[in-house]
Parts: C-alpha cells; structure tokens; sequence
C-alpha cells in the first residue's frame, strides 16, 4: 500500500470516528451514481462501469463545517483501479459576521459551480433548474470533458456572502489560490491567484445568475479573465435555459477574439401535461477549467422526447437524438436513444440504448447504459 493510498484510509477512519463522536456532527452520502456501458471493442462485446459517490460530514448551523471525500472510478472491474476514496473538499462557514446579514467560508478543494444553475435548490429552496446533458450518459469517453456550468471554483481561500435581499438576491466574492493550474506533469503548481464576483437573482418566474473573475498569472502580461451568464425563465408550460460564458480569456494570447472562446447552452424545455420536450443546443469552449478541451468548434444538439413525470407516476419513457457536429474537421455523428426511467425507494434508475446511425458501421452500432442514481 502507497503512502497516498495509507493516507487516504487514515483520513477516512478519522472522519467515520468524528462523526461518531460528535452529536452535532451528520455523515451523510449526498449522491451515488454508478453507469454501466455496454459496447463492442474489437468484436468482442463489453461491460465497463464509472462509479463515483460523495462522503460529507458537516454540521451546525451558526458555525458551519463541511469536509467532503469524493470517490470516482472510470473501471470498476478492473482491480488497480480500486481505492480511489480521495479528498474533495472542505469547508467552515460563519454566519451573521458582525451580527450583518454576511457569511464567511473558509474553503480548501472543489468549491462552488458557476452559471450551471445549482446554486439556486441550495440557496433559495428552489426546484432544479440545471440542465440534464451532463455526465457520462452524455459523455461516456473518459478523455471527455464533463461540462458543468461555466467555470468552478477550487482551490484554497475565502468566499464572503450576502443575502441582500431575503431569498431573493445574494452576492458572493471569492480570492483563491486556484488549483486548476498544472504544471507539465500535471502536479499542482501554486502562487496563481484568482477572483471571482458572483451574484444570482431569485424572481418569481425567472432566475438569473452572472459572474466575473480574474487569474494572475505569471507567464500573461494581461492576466486571463472569464465571465458568464445564466438566465432561466419558466411558465406553466415552457421552461427556457441559457448558459453563456468565457471560460477563459487572455487579452493578448487569445487574439484574435473570436466565438470559439465561448462556452453556450441553450435549452427549451415543453411541458404538455405527461408529453415533454427538450432541445439542447450546446457550443463547446476552447477552454475549461484553465485549460484547452481540444474540442475546438464542436457543436452538439440533443433533442429529448418524453412521456411521464417521476413526480407523479414514477417511470417515464422516451427517445433521445443526438448530433454532434466538429466544425473544424467538417465531420459529425448522429444517435438514436430510446430509453426508460422509474423510481424505486432512494433511487433513480435509466436504462438507454444508444444506435450509432452515423457514421454506421455494424461492428459498433448499438451502445448500452444501465445507469443508477441514489440520493440519501
């Protein structure tokens, strides 16, 4: 056993015996996923499983602490791909500074998502807004980008919030050490610093979000900077998402400015009684999370025709296409994906079948996904 891994198990012992010992203490599980792909490799017909859970424990209210593991593994199978219980992040927030309506976090890790939506349920208790074309349904290669609004804070450093006006509008600023940053062997480089301003609008049928933020770095004369939207407008039938965003701007190397710069979704959701659509056009960025996606001019629209509400009857079913579109070498491909999804007691199941129609080739028509996801 490596020091990392002996580490890793002495910091999990350490968290189960906390939380065993304080009262105030939770040990929660907050999500679990685990995706089973069926697919053809080389003739040969196989099953890889991606899994990954969250570990919290946290607790209080005036004084409030957070630390989180997180364990992910694109192999479940294969055995030198185990203990992969890892350190995610944690963090101490002070409410009521100076008895004002302003909180104070103190973070280390995986922090807050930016323009994705999520902010919303957490902070004003609203219904989830955040689109569904995310995750390895969308994206099963490993070696692609999981797109999760525009930007996420990680790192090390403070987050100072405030309500402005109750459950309606909060302004957050954040200064970090970023650790997006990697050096050429892809270990964490420290001393580049970043700032972010973010603010999210709670309407009555609308939900906005925005933020600016900035990284000195060393090797850039202007610095990078990075700005995006979010805009969510709902009635009782018609739901309409927008994310757009600059995931990363450098004044001098990025020049000349251009589209390929930006990151943008767009998602209209119908609702007619148990019969729902949704469109998802989605511009892939030249860069995310500080660094290049290689997916330069890639455009993808996902239309999702659905039958049901887990609300309400628990299983729902429908039939998703999906094109993908590579501007830059002029290629594309196109799927076809019928699928069910119902409920049990703590869990989310979906069964998928992926038909690859273009380009066809018979040796790699058909992709499968069994995937799972608990909530505790």
């Amino acid at each position: 056993m490596t020091a990392r891994r002996f580490a890793g198990h002495l910091l999990a012992l350490a968290l189960l015996m906390a939380a065993s010992l304080l009262p105030a203490a939770n040990l929660v599980v907050p999500s679990l996923e685990i995706i089973t792909r069926g697919f053809m490799n080389a003739g040969t017909f196989e099953l890889a499983s991606n899994g990954e859970f969250d570990l919290v424990v946290e607790g209080g209210y005036k004084f409030l602490g957070r630390i989180a593991l997180s364990y992910i593994d694109s192999s479940l199978e294969d055995d030198d791909n185990a203990d992969r219980l890892a350190f995610d992040g944690a963090n101490i927030t002070v409410r009521d500074v100076f008895k004002l309506p302003l909180s104070l976090t103190w973070f280390v890790g995986s922090y807050d998502v930016l323009a994705s939506g999520s902010e919303f349920p957490v902070s004003f208790g609203t219904a989830e807004i955040a689109t569904a074309y995310r995750g390895l349904m969308y994206f099963p290669d490993p070696s692609c980008v999981q797109y999760d609004g525009i930007h996420q804070v990680k790192g090390t450093g403070i987050r100072l919030s405030s309500m402005l006006v109750p459950d309606k509008l909060q302004l957050s600023a954040y200064l970090y050490q970023d650790s997006w940053f990697l050096d050429g062997s892809l270990d964490f480089e420290p001393g580049h610093w970043s700032a972010d301003l973010r603010v999210l609008a709670n309407l009555a049928s609308i939900k906005l979000e925005g933020f600016l933020g900035v990284s000195a770095v060393p090797a850039s004369v202007a610095g990078w900077y990075r700005a995006g939207v979010l805009f969510h407008a709902a009635s009782k039938s018609i739901e309409v998402l927008a994310e757009l965003g600059l995931p990363k701007w450098d004044p001098v190397a990025d020049s000349p400015f251009s589209i390929n710069l930006f990151s943008m979704l767009v998602e209209p959701r119908l609702h007619l009684g148990l019969f729902n659509v949704a469109a998802t056009f989605f511009w892939h960025p030249a860069y995310y999370h500080q660094v290049e996606t290689f997916e330069l001019g890639t455009f993808d629209v996902n239309l999702n025709l659905f039958f049901g509400d887990l609300s309400k009857t628990l299983t729902l079913g429908g039939l998703e296409g999906n094109l993908v579109f590579d501007s830059t070498s002029g290629t594309f491909s196109f799927k076809l994906a019928p699928y069910i999804s119902f409920t049990t007691p703590g869990a989310v199941w979906k069964i998928k079948v992926n038909t690859k129609l273009w380009p066809f080739d018979t040796s790699d028509l058909l992709e499968g996904f069994v995937g799972i996801r608990a909530s505790f």
